[in-house]
């Protein structure tokens, strides 16, 4: 998987072959390498396209950005909440008691 993100012609094949190869063994050095700073271009991606309004968009980015490195809480959170605006719901936790 590393070899195939490594000679991707195109971002989209880097993401999927790396995504795959996390699946596979998220553990491997050379994956998390390649991984892990394109996890952070994904997630600051998807703050601006969330920014943008663009929130289909930014959910995607958000939910490639954790098939990359999964530890990324933060991303999470936000694929969560950019799901919820698109979704126009309010989760139990949030609404307002009274």
């Amino acid at each position: 998987y590393v070899h195939r993100a490594e000679t991707a012609s195109d971002r989209d094949q880097q993401i999927a072959a790396l995504s795959a190869g996390n699946e596979i063994d998220g553990r491997d050095s050379d994956l998390i390498r390649l991984a892990r700073p394109l996890a952070q271009e994904l997630d600051a991606e998807g703050d601006s396209l969330w920014n943008e309004g663009e929130l289909d968009a930014a959910y995607t980015a958000f939910s490639q950005a954790l098939a990359l490195d999964p530890r990324l809480s933060h991303t999470r959170r936000k694929a969560e909440d950019v799901r919820d605006e698109r979704l126009k719901i309010v989760r139990p936790s949030r609404k307002e008691k009274g």
